[in-house]
């Protein structure tokens, strides 16, 4: 029986902190601890990464008192004192928590024929399993999340089986026709932070310029112009109804006549913020976006959005299908209104099939793609121009 080691747990003593003063805690509100913010930076902390029992925080070598003088949020272990608190509300207090990382081990077959586990780099997001030696091969991937022992790890075998997916051919004739004659094609990639680039290494990897050398190589005869209009943290409603609902920082930039101006025959549309949407809202917003694409004579490639953290999902366990009711509705709308639908979505729900967990895709544990997540939500657009 092979062994697998625990999760790696990191201690950390004496992280300095000033705490804002709230009466609620929320998960983008309240102090974010440095050594669980993904990459160091402002509002990405790597959900369910701190053991949260292990948080001693002190003022003048007193400990405070959790749901007395502070609160924490239990999933990003965001922090905030309370207003009754007994410490002095103006000066920094110290922190003392462990916190996880996560990995990916890989039980690999070796050139004489013995099975062994391989062991992957712990990292505080997005593990990839290890590289193989010439002549090994890859039997199955072992998950160890945060906070996780070895034998609660999750196994996944690696298999042929194919992916199938709903993305859509053919839904673009318009698009297709000026591709094959050769004259000029607009395409417009509309969207938000994912659209921005999200965490992609570099912008040449985001999803949106990888589909542009696709669709180059699938047409080298072409003649395309591409524009890249999103805005990160923004929803469909912040550019069609800014009277709704404001960007907190962005609203000047969330203006849709920088997609009209474009004058696009295309626009392949990404909001995984829109996610939320259900029902009413949902039709209400969308209805909206294809009487824009409509007046603009434009056709529409609707991307079913990558999955982000679980926790986000409200699934418990990694292989179930994407819940979220905004997925199901964008797919039946865009089949009912005869759009290009690509389906990450599906894209991401099946990658356990290749042996690979999908929130090891997520650069920041939360909802931004790495490189190779990025490339799948490509491959799914592409399809559309098949």
């Amino acid at each position: 029986m092979n062994k697998i080691d625990d999760a790696e747990m990191i201690l950390v003593e004496g992280e300095s902190a000033k705490l804002p003063v709230q009466e609620t805690i929320g998960p983008f509100s309240g102090y974010r601890p440095k050594q669980i913010r993904f990459d160091q930076q402002w509002g990405s902390v790597v959900p369910r990464s701190m053991d949260i029992n292990s948080l001693v925080i002190t003022q003048d070598g007193v400990q405070l008192q959790r749901d007395t003088d502070y609160l924490v949020e239990p999933d990003y272990t965001t922090i905030a004192l309370l207003p009754g608190t007994s410490a002095d509300k103006e000066k920094p207090v110290v922190l003392n928590y462990r916190y996880s990382l996560k990995r990916l081990d890989s039980l690999v077959r070796g050139p004489d024929g013995k099975e062994y586990i391989k062991k992957g780099v712990s990292r505080l997001a997005n593990p990839e399993p290890p590289e193989l030696a010439e002549g090994e091969v890859r039997i199955e991937n072992v998950y160890i999340d945060s906070n996780q022992k070895g034998p609660e790890a999750r196994i996944f075998l690696v298999t042929d089986e194919p992916i199938v997916t709903e993305t859509t051919a053919g839904k673009i004739p318009r698009t297709l026709k000026k591709l094959k004659s050769g004259n000029l094609v607009k395409i417009v990639f509309w969207g938000d932070s994912v659209t921005v680039g999200g965490d992609a290494s570099f912008e040449e990897l985001r999803f949106a310029n990888v589909a542009q050398r696709l669709i180059n190589e699938k047409f080298p005869k072409a003649e395309i112009s591409y524009d890249v209009i999103a805005v990160g943290g923004s929803g469909s409603v912040h550019w069609l109804f800014p009277e709704i609902t404001q960007h907190a920082t962005a609203q000047d930039q969330c203006d849709f006549s920088r997609v009209i101006n474009a004058q696009p025959d295309l626009v392949i549309i990404e909001f995984v913020n829109d996610d939320y949407l259900s029902g009413a809202q949902f039709y209400k917003q969308y209805n909206r976006i294809l009487a824009e694409m409509k007046k603009l004579d434009a056709e529409v490639i609707f991307v079913a959005p990558h999955l982000t953290w679980p926790g986000k999902l409200g699934i418990s366990d990694v292989c179930d299908p994407d819940p979220r009711p905004y997925t199901k509705l964008l797919k039946q709308f865009a089949a009912d209104n005869s759009c290009g639908l690509a389906d990450a979505s599906g894209r991401w729900s099946q990658t356990w099939k290749q042996g690979i967990p999908y929130p090891t895709y997520l650069k920041n544990g939360i909802n931004h793609p790495d490189d190779r997540g990025h490339d799948m939500m490509a491959s799914e657009i592409i399809r559309c121009f098949e």
